[in-house]
């Protein structure tokens, strides 16, 4: 399981013409409709325990409102030298508010016993994964290249209205991320 923000398939069109310039025998992408800023990560978890931490959650997001999250550029992870996961970051007046609600999720997720994330909150967006059969050379090139051509560009605007804890379900297809829980942010939009 793992709490996000849900981000609609429409919000970034853009993004298209990243997905249509990686090969697939190098690349998985993520589906528009399941793409999703990840806010804290849970790891394997009773569904029991969904209605507790739905509790948590807005308890601690209750004073924070709706916000609007730009989303820009373009990078990978661990590094563009070494790309495993394409990924458009975020920007704007609404990564402040997004940090927050960040830091609000993880110290809500603590009293229940569940894990801190080890690693430092990077908010993003994951477009694609590397496969590991694919030519390690052929991709690092391309995601060089796609990554300077792209550095500061804005793909649109995330209307940011809840956070959802998510169930991931692997299958033939791939990893699905299902909502079992919505904890919807005061309205309206922080402009």
């Amino acid at each position: 399981m793992f709490i996000g923000l849900p981000c609609p398939p429409g919000a970034a069109l853009g993004l298209a013409v990243i997905v249509a310039a990686l090969p697939a025998r190098d690349w998985r992408c993520v589906a528009p409709v399941q793409r999703h800023l990840t806010l804290c990560f849970l790891g394997e978890q009773p569904e029991a325990l969904v209605a507790g931490l739905t509790l948590a959650l807005r308890a601690a997001t209750a004073a924070l409102g709706a916000f609007r999250l730009d989303l820009a550029g373009l990078g990978a992870f661990p590094a563009v030298a070494r790309p495993e996961t394409v990924w458009t970051g975020c920007a704007g007046p609404g990564v402040a508010a997004l940090r927050q609600l960040a830091a609000r999720v993880e110290a809500a997720t603590a009293p229940l016993g569940l894990p801190a994330e080890a690693r430092a909150f990077r908010p993003h967006l994951t477009l694609a994964r590397r496969r590991r059969e694919g030519d390690r050379r052929a991709a690092t090139a391309l995601i060089q290249g796609l990554c300077a051509t792209w550095a500061g560009h804005r793909w649109g605007t995330v209307e940011v209205t809840e956070i959802v804890v998510f169930r991931s379900d692997l299958g033939p297809p791939g990893v699905r991320y299902t909502p079992v829980s919505r904890v919807p942010l005061a309205s309206p939009p922080v402009q």
